[in-house]
């Protein structure tokens, strides 16, 4: 279960630095970490198939959004979140999802009060998901 936690917070660094610098996410790393994933859950059985799947479907449901706001959310985010559902199951990767939301929305909302940008400017999510992540793990 360490191993799974530790191999999941090095993809999430990887991708926030990444997600900030260059507003990507290099997706071979993503599916490197993807197969890494279902290895550990075959091998370990932290979570049942069921679950994994639903976390996954929460990763599918933001690359729907991706396509109906036209990429205004990011397919990264949606392809990264495929993949933290493979390790953490529905219930921690909706979770995980809420949480990196809230946070998100609370970052923007205070940019904007103090102009530091406007409504249309993008804001790396990856970073939040990784926030989001550690809270998870100390709380």
């Amino acid at each position: 279960m360490i191993i799974t936690k530790g191999i999941l917070i090095i993809l999430l660094v990887i991708c926030s630095i990444e997600d900030i610098r260059k507003k990507v996410v290099h997706l071979p790393t993503v599916f490197c970490f993807s197969i890494v994933g279902l290895l550990l859950q075959y091998y370990q059985r932290n979570e049942n198939i069921w679950s994994i799947l639903g976390g996954m479907g929460i990763g599918v449901f933001v690359l729907f959004l991706s396509y109906i706001t036209k990429g205004g959310v990011g397919n990264g985010d949606g392809i990264l979140l495929i993949t933290t559902g493979i390790y953490l199951g529905l219930k921690n990767n909706l979770l995980l999802f809420i949480i990196a939301v809230f946070g998100v929305s609370v970052w923007a909302f205070l940019l904007v009060i103090i102009k530091k940008i406007s409504y249309r400017n993008e804001i790396p999510f990856i970073p939040f998901m990784l926030s989001a992540y550690m809270g998870m793990l100390f709380i």
